[in-house]
């Protein structure tokens, strides 16, 4: 049955005689959001000019016109059926969340709401409001929540879950889809869901921002397939003008922050450890130096008196001798002990003095002629006449003479050379053996402290020795390598600074 507007005193009528309020015009011109009349074909009766501006329109000139006009064209045949039974939806009062078109063709997101006018529903009002910035807001929103540096879930007061974020969707395990309207305890652990609802209803009658548990608790979550890990969760109340009070929760997953925890408790043990047993380095070292050199000098003392003996205590001698070799190499197990200990507590103290290091190199290789000789070697040297240097001497010394052992004992029978020749400001020494040799992966650890690059089983030793040297050298300002090649001997050079030497450079050989 059609509508017409009729100036009849100010009311509307239609041909059956039915006649409306006679204020509908006015509450139209007066209400404050875009407001039609529509009959139950689909056609606008009426529109007020909040809606003729709103779509675009000159005053009047939407009434009469079907109301696809302001549907945008793709979706107009659809809209065709819902038109046809306008006055069925009207009498649901429905809220419909679509998109008009402009007179222009531009489309806008809007808000309407249906209500039958009358009892028959022959006439429907629509209170269309224009939800632009409603949704401009809601895409802010969701730019937020997609750039906040943690998973996040709003969950309604029904504990069912509204809204995600792509990396709550990562932690979990589950797709959006999934869960959008799956109630929130399916991300905690089996465990904890009954306690968490009820915690869930007391936080929502008094909400307010807090982190989630309860002090000294380690929080879990649980992804799609069961696993479980440990998380830090931040509540935060919401009021939202569509959803009602929401809560959102940001996760956060420690499982980086547990291992690094763990990793950092395991380092500090490490770090005590080590300085416990440097400590007892240092302890064991100057309480086994003190009976050490008293064992030496009583055994010196035997040795004097079974040497007054002559060939009747040949085999007592022997014995003694055995024992003073023993000794000696106990004392120097001792001494790199205390070595270490200095190095470690940084504790290492140079006396430099003058001193001519091509003497002191000639000297250490015949102190060492008769050991490479028992070993089945010989070891010449190439060094110049003189080489003056300032050098903590007994340092230097006890570097030199671990190079020229760890050649006798790892070149055995073999040939071992010494060099010294002076390279601008420094001095090179070097020593070579053609024995066994070190592999490639072997030397860069050679230089550590309780490393060897052969079994100890075979060779024996603290594997302090390079250790030691290495700082030795160092303290001094100097540098100290390798060139080795399994099976092709090694060759360790050190490089030490030298003091300006007097009345001009000495003579270098060649």
């Amino acid at each position: 049955m059609a509508w017409h507007p009729l100036a009849e005193g100010g009311m509307f009528r239609d041909s059956s005689g039915a006649r409306l309020a006679p204020a509908a015009l006015a509450i139209l011109a007066a209400a404050p959001d875009a407001m039609m009349l529509v009959d139950q074909r689909g056609i606008i009766v009426e529109s007020n000019v909040l809606a003729d501006r709103l779509f675009g329109y000159e005053p009047g000139t939407l009434r009469g016109r079907r109301l696809d006009v302001l549907i945008p064209a793709p979706v107009r045949e659809r809209h065709a059926a819902h038109c046809r039974d306008f006055h069925l939806l009207a009498a649901r009062r429905l809220m419909l969340d679509v998109y008009g078109v402009r007179a222009d063709g531009t489309e806008l997101p809007l808000d309407i709401s249906l209500s039958p006018l009358t009892e028959t529903g022959e006439l429907t009002i629509a209170a269309i409001r224009d939800t632009s910035e409603q949704r401009r807001a809601q895409t802010r929103f969701h730019a937020l929540l997609e750039a906040a540096p943690d998973a996040m879930a709003i969950v309604d007061a029904n504990g069912r879950i509204q809204l995600v974020n792509s990396l709550a969707e990562r932690l979990f395990g589950y797709t959006r889809a999934e869960l959008i309207g799956v109630e929130v305890e399916a991300l905690i652990p089996l465990r904890s869901r009954a306690a968490h609802q009820e915690h869930r209803r007391r936080y929502f009658e008094a909400p307010y921002t807090r982190p989630m548990g309860t002090a000294g608790v380690e929080q879990f979550g649980r992804r799609k397939d069961g696993t479980e890990f440990p998380a830090e969760i931040s509540l935060s109340p919401l009021e939202s003008a569509d959803r009602g009070r929401v809560v959102i929760a940001a996760i956060r997953d420690l499982s980086a922050c547990k291992e690094a925890e763990r990793e950092r408790f395991r380092l500090a043990q490490a770090q005590e450890a080590v300085r416990m047993r440097d400590e007892f380095l240092s302890i064991a070292a100057h309480e086994l130096r003190t009976p050490l050199t008293g064992l030496t000098l009583r055994l010196q003392s035997l040795m004097s008196t079974v040497a007054e003996r002559g060939d009747d205590a040949v085999h007592l001698r022997r014995q003694v001798g055995r024992a003073m070799r023993q000794t000696r190499r106990l004392a120097a197990l001792v001494e790199s002990l205390l070595d270490l200990s200095q190095i470690l507590a940084g504790q290492i103290a140079l006396q430099q003095e003058p001193t001519d290091l091509a003497k002191l190199t000639v000297d250490l290789v015949d102190a060492h002629a008769e050991q490479a000789h028992a070993a089945g070697s010989n070891i010449t040297s190439r060094v110049p006449e003189h080489l003056p240097c300032e050098l903590d001497r007994s340092r230097v010394e006890q570097v030199l003479g671990n190079l020229l052992s760890n050649a006798i004992k790892y070149g055995r029978g073999r040939p071992i050379e010494v060099g010294l020749v002076q390279r601008g400001t420094s001095a090179e020494l070097s020593v070579r053996d053609h024995g066994i040799g070190i592999a490639p992966a072997d030397i860069a650890r050679i230089f550590g402290k309780f490393e060897r690059a052969v079994s100890h089983r075979n060779y024996g030793g603290f594997g302090l020795g390079l250790f030691i040297s290495r700082h030795l050298v160092e303290a001094h300002g100097g540098t100290i390598r390798v060139e080795s090649k399994s099976g092709e001997g090694s060759s360790f050079i050190v490089s030490l600074p030298l003091a300006p030497p007097p009345g001009g450079s000495p003579a270098v050989a060649g």
